[in-house]
């Protein structure tokens, strides 16, 4: 006798620090340099992030939700925002 196969339709769970990213990798994804984005953490206005001992983590979704925030149809609405 053959045992039978179950399939499960149950996803593995996911991974805690799946689409997390380290300074480089979200300045990259960015398209800035982590220089910029480690002076966002010191004076603000930038992505959300968090610390890992002394390791500052993304995730990529505050990533997109900061990018987002900066779309303007026209250069006076970012100088009104404030961006550079």
């Amino acid at each position: 006798m053959h045992a039978a196969t179950q399939t499960s339709n149950a996803q593995a769970p996911t991974p805690l620090n799946a689409g997390l990213m380290l300074t480089a990798d979200a300045a990259r994804y960015l398209l800035m340099s982590p220089r910029n984005l480690e002076r966002y953490r010191m004076t603000g206005g930038g992505p959300r992030f968090m610390k890992s001992g002394r390791r500052c983590l993304y995730r990529r979704a505050d990533l997109d939700t900061w990018l987002n925030g900066r779309s303007f149809e026209n250069t006076a609405q970012a100088r009104k925002a404030g961006c550079p």
